[in-house]
């Protein structure tokens, strides 16, 4: 998993964020099963390194989204054969 540079937990983010059918923050943390100042945390990583973008929903100022980056998809994609071989 060193190779790919991210953490079991970064990974699984990503995974998450990527397979989400709603990409706000709250269900996201739900599916997680983290809580929102633990995720919030956890995302500024991803964030810093380019991985993710979290944006205010249109509809909704008081709520944001998450969702990959190319870099992030990318990252993704060679992190996860290397974590099935791990």
């Amino acid at each position: 998993m060193a190779a790919s540079g991210l953490s079991a937990a970064q990974l699984g983010l990503l995974a998450l964020i990527a397979s989400a059918g709603d990409d706000t923050l709250g269900a996201l943390a739900r599916r997680a099963g983290l809580d929102p100042s633990t995720l919030s945390r956890n995302l500024r990583t991803l964030s810093g390194q380019g991985l993710i973008e979290i944006a205010l929903v249109e509809k909704d100022q008081r709520r944001r989204a998450v969702w990959l980056t190319e870099t992030g998809a990318r990252r993704l994609e060679t992190a996860i054969p290397l974590w099935r071989k791990a």
